[in-house]
């Protein structure tokens, strides 16, 4: 082999060392500086409760308010469902420009926090968000929904109509109505940088996200959460209703465990699970970004090789 060669051969390689070892490092401490500063979380429900139908034009009816309405921004507009009755919730969140967008996904038992968690999440931010809760009366009935729409406007913010949750239960026993609700939910997050919160969210809705999380906790825990989330002191009946759920949704979050981060927030705070789950998408980013240094790298110092190759000919 021509001297010559191995020469730039070995100073190639040592400057391709060189360049990947330099960006790992500016990764990582970027990385560091993004972990005492969160990322820019704006919270958008899913809409999960506006079904768009051919029949149903309240979407656009929605729109319309919103752009009359100026002091609102619509990536600040969301849906927002009761927790208890296991809706799906979507986060929207953005990050630096060091980090690849990615979705992630949580599933949790019933009533570990995951509505806590989302506006855990959105605290984290120093925007002044303002919100829109819309709880909808009834997600099958289209034509019923056209025409309450006005009622729905006017509930805006009304924590007694959100809270009520009477409506909500008749949604979470309508498969049909699910699936609608989480095709649209896969649709809004082709684009990336969403949080997904619900039941079956890591394996049924979205099935190929890059991040996955289940939730949990003791059921003391659990108990506890329910019963100040609905203002009810019947522990027993809190209790046999939790187990009951479990005991359906046993066999689905089994699954989920197989392919997702387990985090147990029995002896967590809001803000600690918060800061667990971004430490993953931290995590998970830095790999994202070291695997497309080196792909990248591997490329040029095959295509300068061969370039070498060529010139020695």
């Amino acid at each position: 082999m021509d001297p010559r060669f191995e020469f730039h051969f070995s100073q190639l390689f040592q400057a391709f060392i060189r360049f990947f070892v330099s960006i790992n490092q500016i990764y990582f401490q970027t990385n560091l500086i993004q972990q005492q500063t969160s990322p820019n979380l704006i919270d958008i429900e899913s809409l999960k409760d506006l079904i768009y139908t051919p029949k149903f034009k309240g979407f656009k009816y929605i729109n319309d308010y919103l752009s009359k309405n100026r002091y609102i921004n619509k990536h600040e507009f969301f849906l927002k469902s009761n927790e208890i009755r296991q809706i799906n919730m979507t986060h929207k969140y953005t990050y630096g420009s060091t980090i690849k967008k990615i979705n992630i996904a949580i599933d949790e038992l019933t009533a570990v926090g995951k509505t806590t968690v989302g506006s855990a999440l959105a605290n984290n931010t120093e925007n002044n968000l303002k919100t829109i809760e819309i709880f909808k009366k009834n997600v099958t009935e289209n034509d019923k929904l056209f025409e309450s729409i006005t009622e729905i406007i006017n509930s805006l913010g009304n924590k007694d109509y959100y809270l009520s949750g009477e409506e909500g239960a008749k949604i979470s026993k309508n498969q049909e109505a699910h699936e609608i609700i989480n095709q649209y939910i896969r649709q809004i997050t082709k684009e990336k940088e969403f949080v997904v919160v619900g039941k079956n969210a890591t394996f049924n809705i979205l099935p190929d996200t890059e991040i996955k999380i289940v939730l949990s906790a003791n059921i003391d825990i659990r108990v506890q959460h329910c019963s100040l989330q609905i203002n009810l002191t019947d522990i027993k009946n809190i209790f046999t209703d939790i187990l009951y759920r479990d005991y359906f949704s046993f066999k689905q979050l089994e699954q989920a465990k197989k392919v997702s981060t387990i985090i147990n927030t029995t002896n967590n705070n809001y803000s600690e699970v918060t800061n667990k789950i971004f430490s993953i998408i931290r995590k998970k980013s830095l790999t994202t970004n070291a695997k497309f240094i080196l792909k990248y790298s591997l490329i040029f110092l095959v295509f300068f090789l061969s370039y070498l190759l060529n010139k020695q000919q």
